[in-house]
């Protein structure tokens, strides 16, 4: 089983238990930093230690967001 190293903006998201538009408001306006971008689309990406640094940020619980992580990266298809 593979571990997962990115994730999209969507997944984050839910990971982050906000909407994405949420996440896009918060860089804009500079509350959280620039996500990465995939240089095939251009779409923001996001690893494991950046959305625990916005949860980190906008307070967040980690202890959720490490669950929320195991389960997306092992157990989704």
């Amino acid at each position: 089983m593979a571990n997962k190293q990115w994730f999209t903006i969507h997944e984050a998201a839910q990971i982050l238990g906000v909407h994405k538009d949420t996440i896009k408001y918060w860089e804009q306006n500079n509350l959280i930093p620039k996500a990465k971008r995939n240089p095939k689309n251009g779409y923001r990406v996001y690893d494991v230690q950046a959305i625990k640094e916005i949860a980190r940020s906008r307070g967040i619980y980690e202890l959720e967001i490490d669950a929320v992580i195991v389960q997306k990266t092992y157990f989704s298809s």
